[in-house]
């Protein structure tokens, strides 16, 4: 299981989840609540792609346009 927080458009405000590493079941404590889901699911999505390369960082930046 990681747990990360994850902080839209870098700010203080931030919500929590976690992931099973082996089923890739997750878990949400709290949403940020500016971006409510937005943020959540591009988050979710980095972290699977880091569990499915085995390389769970301590920190990681996402950007898109």
């Amino acid at each position: 299981m990681v747990t990360y927080n994850y902080y839209p458009n870098n700010g203080t405000d931030y919500g929590t989840f976690s992931v099973d590493k082996t089923t890739l079941n997750f878990t949400v404590e709290c949403l940020d609540p500016i971006y409510p889901e937005l943020f959540f699911f591009k988050a979710l999505i980095k972290v699977k792609e880091m569990i499915a390369n085995n390389d769970c960082k301590d920190e990681a930046s996402i950007i898109w346009y």
